[in-house]
């Protein structure tokens, strides 16, 4: 059984389905998943602040098959400048997803995000989840 925000996504995204397709769009291949013109993926992203709500939230897109990608939200969590801790969680997230494609972003506070780190920092904070892998 779907979730509400989950469900509420969906709901959005089969909406969505119904505009034609941009001619110009040309597919795009994400690990096993391929998002063609006009068909729009189902991502999920994340907004708790700790671990085990992102974990949850995993395991539930896992086990429900429109769910095509999740997104993890790093500047959510209370631990985002963690490169550490943000990799572990990666990893984990990963094995619960079983091969579905997971898509890390730092919104900034201009995105509508909750951190404001300058320009050098933003950069090095994906570089070093990266390679911490």
């Amino acid at each position: 059984m779907l979730k509400a925000p989950l469900a509420l996504l969906m709901m959005a995204v089969s909406a969505a389905a119904a505009e034609p397709p941009a001619p110009h769009v040309r597919p795009l291949q994400v690990g096993n998943l391929t998002i063609q013109q006009g068909k729009p993926a189902i991502i999920v992203s994340t907004s708790g602040d700790e671990a085990e709500s992102a974990l949850k939230l995993a395991r539930q897109a896992a086990q429900t098959p429109q769910v095509q990608m999740v997104e993890l939200r790093v500047d959510k969590l209370d631990f985002a400048t963690d490169v550490d801790k943000v990799a572990q969680l990666g990893r984990e997230m990963r094995r619960e997803l079983q091969g579905k494609p997971l898509l890390l972003t730092l919104r900034t506070k201009n995105e509508g995000g909750s951190l404001s780190p300058d320009d050098a920092s933003y950069i090095a904070l994906y570089q070093q989840w990266i390679e911490a892998g």
